[in-house]
């Protein structure tokens, strides 16, 4: 007895729709083709990209506005944004650049306190009362002051003039050490009476 023959099947039958590569490796189809793929793949990560850089733009907008390069992002941001609104109280604009506690150049038991701070409001602000807190590792204040403009502001500013919009000022006070406990400090920006 013989066997049945067998139909005989064409390869590209046996293999779908997959093919053959010339190296006799087999390769699937996808429905979309590679290009268009990389596409909707990259489109899919720029928006989410600039949904990430609005999120933290509007988390940090306070932490922004001490740069004056952001100001005109997140004034566009905050077109659509509820963002915190500085004009209520105009002393919320004013931010420290920089800040430094440093042992006192020429007094013993003496530290030296430097900052320098923006006015990011439009407008010139008289300069306010500055507060000043040291606290311990628990967050507890030991040692609090608050200072006028003349004592703050070097001496060849005019006081009287005001807090220029966006321009940097420095500030400095010399006093005695609050001590080893005082591990943290805070300012604090009132209007001056």
């Amino acid at each position: 007895m013989t066997e049945p023959e067998k139909p005989k099947r064409r390869i590209e039958d046996a293999l779908g729709d997959h093919t053959l590569h010339p190296k006799g490796t087999l390769h699937h189809h996808s429905q979309l083709p590679l290009p268009r793929r990389s596409f909707w793949w990259t489109a899919i990560t720029v928006v989410l990209i600039g949904f990430l850089i609005i999120q933290l733009s509007f988390t940090f907008q306070q932490q922004l506005r001490a740069y004056p390069a952001a100001e005109p992002w997140l004034s566009l941001l905050c077109q659509w944004l509820p963002c915190e609104n500085t004009e209520d109280d105009p002393y919320q604009a004013l931010r420290i650049i920089s800040r430094e506690v440093i042992a006192h150049p020429a007094t013993a038991n003496a530290i030296q306190v430097n900052a320098t701070i923006i006015n990011q409001h439009s407008q010139v602000l008289a300069f306010p009362v500055l507060g000043l807190s040291f606290k311990n590792i628990d967050g507890q204040v030991i040692a609090s002051r608050q200072f006028g403009p003349e004592e703050y502001l070097a001496d060849d500013l005019d006081h009287n003039i005001g807090l220029p919009s966006h321009e940097l000022i420095r500030i400095s006070l010399d006093l005695v050490d609050p001590g080893n406990s005082a591990v943290a400090f805070e300012f604090q920006f009132s209007p001056a009476q």
